[in-house]
């Protein structure tokens, strides 16, 4: 059991949600709603990263042609935050129809919370690009912060990734 945060409790908790029945309804009537829900979050996941992966080596300078990073994340970034929200609404629809499976992984708090910081990360990176598409390639400082902040956020995205992954593998101790 999870006991970082009371996340059994939590999860004992989203058994009682109203949602929950309809949720459950939905995925054991069809043997093809929850692999499609997985299929959907996983290709979700994959648009996230390989974007923020682009974004991020051009970032850390590995990748240095056209575009330029301001048309670069121009041209990623919506991909990005329609893959965030599809993910977060087949993710929830996942923990809601087993709740205790998610909550009492070990690996699921750290998952989530990779998620909200490199979530932040990318949504300060893109308001900065918006205000000024210059503002990482303008000094050595700021391509230096570029570099680090490209690499943060890599590994944070690595982070959800193998997070999400082992959570039916990593259960608590009970």
């Amino acid at each position: 059991m999870n006991r970082l945060l009371h996340l059994h409790q939590f999860g004992l908790w989203l058994n009682t949600l109203p949602i929950k029945p309809s949720i459950n309804a939905f995925t054991r009537n069809s043997i093809y709603a929850l692999p499609i829900i997985q299929w959907i979050h996983i290709v979700g996941v994959a648009v996230i990263c390989g974007s923020i992966m682009l974004i991020s080596l051009r970032m850390m300078g590995f990748l240095k042609f056209y575009p330029s990073l301001a048309d670069m994340a121009r041209r990623l970034l919506p991909w990005t935050w329609l893959a965030i929200v599809v993910n977060v609404i087949t993710g929830a629809i996942m923990v809601i129809d087993r709740p205790t499976r998610a909550t009492d992984s070990l690996t699921f708090p750290y998952s989530m919370i990779f998620l909200i910081l490199a979530t932040i990360l990318a949504v300060y990176f893109a308001l900065s690009l918006r205000r000024d598409p210059l503002y990482w390639e303008s000094s050595r400082s700021r391509q230096t912060w570029a570099r680090v902040l490209g690499a943060v956020s890599v590994l944070l995205w690595v982070g959800v990734i193998v997070g999400d992954r082992l959570i039916v593998y990593a259960r608590g101790p009970i």
